[in-house]
């Protein structure tokens, strides 16, 4: 499958349960296109430098859980990602190990401001 210029591919190896970093530019709408996977829980990761800590992004639909979305091993594509916005350096989280690597897609759009 080909993917537009504004995709990037964050993968999360077989047995692990964090992918590699993406850089974000600032002022862009996120998405994130999800296969499908081991586990419940897919979680967004974010630091304010490439070698920071990360944590994860809360959802506001979900305060105090930070899922992007609940009990699915399935496939999803989730628009927008508003609360990643400030961020430049993401990275995406499983709840569980994968048994194969993953390869989700940040997808990205500029904002123009008015």
């Amino acid at each position: 499958m080909s993917y537009p210029q504004n995709a990037q591919k964050a993968t999360v190896p077989s047995g692990s349960t964090v992918s590699n970093v993406i850089t974000i530019e600032q002022g862009f709408a996120i998405g994130l296109e999800c296969p499908t996977h081991d586990g419940a829980g897919v979680y967004i990761q974010a630091a304010r430098e490439s070698g920071g800590t990360f944590k994860r992004i809360h959802h506001k639909a979900n305060v105090g859980l930070g899922e992007w979305y609940g009990n699915t091993s399935g496939s999803v594509c989730m628009l927008p990602i508003d609360s990643a916005a400030p961020f430049c350096y993401l990275r995406v989280e499983t709840a569980a190990s994968q048994t194969t690597a993953r390869d989700f897609y940040f997808l990205t759009k500029h904002w123009e401001q008015k």
